[in-house]
C-alpha cells in the first residue's frame, strides 16, 4: 500500500527531485566539453593509428552513468563530498526505483552505429541531445507514477532544508565516459594488464616480487601507487583497496610507448583514475563483460563494473577466479597459446 503523502510534502519533494535531474542535465554540458579537450592528446598518444572503434549507443550509456557511477563500488577515491552525495543520492534512488533506471537506459534501442575515435569531437555533440531524451523519460517515470516517486525519494534525501546541488565537477562528473573510452582505445591499440591477487605492497616491492623484478613505488616522486624500476622496465600499479596488483604490458603493434609514460600520463591529465581503470577492468572480465556492449542490467541489477574495457590477460592454469561460460576470463587467445 503506498502511503499518503501531504500536498506540501509532494509539492516540496516535486520541486527538489525537478531541481535534481535539471542541474544534473546542466552540469553534462561542461562535461562534454572536457572530455572533448581530452580526446585529442589521448589519441595522439595512444590510437595514433587509429584503431579505434566504439559503438556510439555505448557512448550515451557512458554518459549518463556517470553521476551514479560515481557513487557506485569501485569507483575509486578522490570525489568531492559534494558530489559523492550527489552520486549517492541518485544511485539510490534508481536501485529503489528500477523503472526509472531503464528508462535513462533502455534495452535493445541503443544506436549501433560504430564510430572512430578520431570523430569523437562532433559525435559527442549527437549523444547529448539523447541524453536529453534520457533524462525527459526518467524524470517523466518519476512523476507520473507514485510508486517510483516513493521509491525514489525513500531515503529522505530530497527532503529537509538543504537542496541537492550538483556542482560542475567536471572530472568526477565524466570519470566513467573518460574510463570507457581510454580503456577501450587502450586494448584496441594492444595494451593489457596481468593480475595478481591478495598480494602486498612489501610482497611487489621485494626481491621475491612475483613480477620476477624488484620494483620501488613512488621512485623519483613519482606516483605512489606505481612500482617501477630505474629504467622503467618494470611497471606494476598496487590497488590498496583490493590488495590487486596490475602489470601493464602491450603487444608488439602497440605504439612504441613506455607503460610508465602512459601510466603517469593518465594520472596526470586525469583521462582516468588508476583505481578505477584497473580494478573496474577486473571486476568487469570476472563477469564476462569484457569486449561486449555497456549493460548496466545484466545480472538483473545495476552493476557499473564494466566502465572499463581495459583488456585481461593471466596465462596458464589454475585460472586465479572462477571460469565464465567454461573458460577462464583471463585467458586472451592471441597472448596466451593454449
Amino acid at each position: 500500500m503506498t502511503p499518503a503523502l501531504s500536498t506540501t510534502t509532494l509539492l516540496t519533494l516535486t520541486a527538489a527531485m525537478n531541481a535534481f535531474f535539471t542541474n544534473w542535465y546542466n552540469a553534462l554540458t561542461p562535461s562534454i566539453v572536457q572530455t572533448q579537450l581530452m580526446s585529442q592528446p589521448l589519441i595522439t598518444e595512444i590510437d595514433p593509428k587509429k584503431k579505434t572503434k566504439m559503438v556510439l549507443g555505448d557512448l550515451l550509456t557512458a554518459l549518463t552513468a556517470g553521476l551514479a557511477f560515481i557513487a557506485a563500488p569501485g569507483a575509486g577515491a578522490g570525489i568531492s563530498e559534494v558530489m559523492a552525495t550527489a552520486g549517492s543520492v541518485l544511485l539510490n534512488g534508481l536501485k529503489q526505483a528500477p523503472g526509472v533506471a531503464k528508462a535513462i537506459w533502455p534495452s535493445n534501442t541503443l544506436d549501433t552505429q560504430s564510430i572512430q575515435l578520431g570523430n569523437i569531437d562532433a559525435e559527442l555533440g549527437n549523444v547529448f541531445t539523447n541524453f536529453t531524451n534520457s533524462v525527459t523519460a526518467a524524470l517523466t517515470t518519476v512523476m507520473s507514477d507514485i510508486h517510483s516517486f516513493i521509491a525514489f525519494a525513500n531515503d529522505g534525501a530530497f527532503s529537509g532544508s538543504n537542496a541537492i546541488n550538483i556542482t560542475q565537477d567536471v572530472d568526477a562528473l565524466t570519470l566513467g565516459l573518460k574510463t570507457y573510452i581510454l580503456s577501450t582505445a587502450m586494448s584496441a591499440n594492444g595494451w593489457h594488464i596481468g593480475p595478481i591477487t591478495s598480494v602486498t605492497r612489501a610482497a611487489i616491492e621485494s626481491n621475491t616480487s612475483p613480477y620476477g623484478h624488484k620494483c620501488t613505488f613512488g621512485l623519483d616522486g613519482g606516483h605512489s601507487d606505481i612500482c617501477t624500476t630505474s629504467d622503467h622496465s618494470t611497471n606494476v600499479y598496487y590497488s590498496d583497496a583490493t590488495q590487486r596488483a596490475y602489470d601493464l604490458s602491450y603487444t608488439a603493434s602497440a605504439p612504441d610507448l613506455n607503460p610508465y609514460t602512459l601510466f603517469t600520463d593518465i594520472a596526470t591529465n586525469k583521462w582516468s583514475n588508476l583505481e578505477v581503470l584497473f580494478d573496474n577492468a577486473f571486476d568487469c572480465a570476472v563477469a564476462g563483460g569484457t569486449g561486449k556492449a555497456l549493460d548496466f542490467f545484466e545480472k538483473g541489477q545495476l552493476d557499473f563494473s564494466c566502465m572499463s574495457q581495459l583488456q585481461m590477460c593471466a596465462c596458464g592454469n589454475p585460472c586465479p577466479v572462477a571460469e565464465v561460460n567454461g573458460k577462464c576470463p583471463f585467458h586472451c587467445d592471441w597472448l596466451c597459446k593454449s
